[in-house]
């Protein structure tokens, strides 16, 4: 992966319980969701820094409302 520093405006969420442990029988890992503009390129694979901490989008962006406003993509957290 390469480095870019693109700042950008998101909300970083924790998933509830249910979510996660839903993760985790369909043997994906589950750490955070990140809301962001529809506006915003994101695809799995990327890799985003937030307060110290690496991550790494590890499914499909999700269009929340179906109205291309706002987006949530699943994070999961990368070991150094």
């Amino acid at each position: 992966w390469r480095s870019v520093n693109d700042a950008f405006a998101c909300f970083v969420d924790t998933p509830k319980a249910f979510e996660v442990y839903t993760a985790m029988q369909n043997n994906h890992k589950l750490d955070r969701f990140m809301y962001y503009p529809y506006t915003l390129d994101i695809v799995t694979g990327m890799r985003i820094e937030k307060d110290g901490t690496l991550y790494e989008v590890t499914k499909k962006p999700e269009d929340q409302g179906g109205l291309n406003e706002v987006m949530r993509v699943a994070l999961s957290e990368v070991s150094a």
